[in-house]
């Protein structure tokens, strides 16, 4: 009966265990989305240089909430395709030329549609400190 009663104590002893582990290696920051918009190609000029782009109102946006002091990341979710990657990557240039440094914009495949990018700014400053 006791070997019983002190295996299974182990084996609970054991489980608690790695459930607290498991529970204090919890993410301390979860992204705030500050911007999640879909940028239409319909919308994307043909001609396009600084005055047209800083026009649009996704540029007006991401100038306007963009912090790299803060934290802050684009990331430029695009169709596949060969299309879909050149207009990311044309998109992130001009950011990019527009001032903001390219560490901090990611691309990433699947957009969820075929004529749009999902354009998302997120935080990653939780403001918790260790």
């Amino acid at each position: 009966m006791i070997k019983k009663f002190s295996f299974s104590f182990f084996l609970l002893c054991l489980c608690l265990d790695g459930f607290a582990y498991a529970e204090s290696n919890l993410p301390r920051e979860v992204p705030t989305i500050l911007i999640d918009q879909k940028f239409y190609y319909q919308d994307w000029p043909v001609r396009r240089n600084t005055e047209v782009l800083l026009a649009l109102n996704i540029f007006r946006k991401i100038f306007s909430v963009f912090d790299e002091k803060s934290d802050h990341e684009i990331v430029i979710r695009y169709p596949g395709g060969d299309r879909g990657n050149a207009w990311a990557i044309e998109f992130k240039e001009w950011l990019v030329s527009l001032g903001i440094p390219s560490q901090y914009i990611f691309l990433e495949p699947a957009s969820g549609g075929v004529d749009y990018l999902a354009i998302i700014l997120e935080s990653n400053n939780s403001g918790i400190s260790d």
